[in-house]
């Protein structure tokens, strides 16, 4: 399973996003787009959203810090990560 996370280092949505995926020891691939824009494009294409973190698993768009949040609150997160 292919777990990539976007973030930017001073981003406090994407400091809880790592925590929680960092909680559930989950081996994901940390996408920093501080000085990348082209990374940072490409999580814009694939998402279809400018904010930050944005969460793919297996190539799927799962969400942002919020919508990962949610899908952990609601038990589905750890079903999306194969936990």
């Amino acid at each position: 399973m292919k777990v990539e996370l976007f973030t930017l280092a001073w981003c406090p949505f994407c400091v809880r996003a790592r925590a929680l995926l960092d909680r559930y020891g989950v081996v994901y691939e940390e996408i920093a787009v501080d000085r990348d824009p082209e990374r940072r494009a490409e999580a814009r294409s694939r998402s279809g959203r400018r904010t930050l973190p944005q969460l793919f698993v297996d190539g799927r768009h799962v969400g942002d810090c919020e919508e990962m949040q949610a899908l952990d609150r609601a038990g589905q997160l750890r079903a999306i990560l194969g936990l």
